[in-house]
C-alpha cells in the first residue's frame, strides 16, 4: 500500500473497492474491505438504531451530539 497510487481490493474475482491506499484504509466501502486492510483487523460491533439513538449489544450509547440515523 505504500508503494501504489491506487490498489484494488478483490474477493472471489470481484472489485470490492479501488481508490488510493489512504481512502481504503480511511473509507473502506464495504465491511469486507475493512476487515481486510489492517493491522491490526479492525473490530466489528453489532449495534442497532433505536429512535434517534444507537444500542451496542442491548445497552445505549451516549452521545454529545444529535444522531441522525441514515434512512
Amino acid at each position: 500500500m505504500t508503494m501504489s497510487d491506487k490498489i484494488a481490493v478483490m474477493m472471489g474475482g470481484e472489485i470490492l473497492q479501488c481508490a488510493a491506499p489512504e481512502i481504503i484504509y480511511e473509507d473502506p466501502n464495504d465491511i469486507h474491505v475493512a476487515e481486510f486492510i489492517g493491522p491490526p483487523k479492525i473490530n466489528i460491533l453489532p449495534v442497532e438504531a433505536v429512535g434517534r439513538g444507537i444500542q451496542l449489544l442491548g445497552h445505549p450509547l451516549m452521545w454529545r451530539v444529535p444522531f441522525e440515523p441514515l434512512a
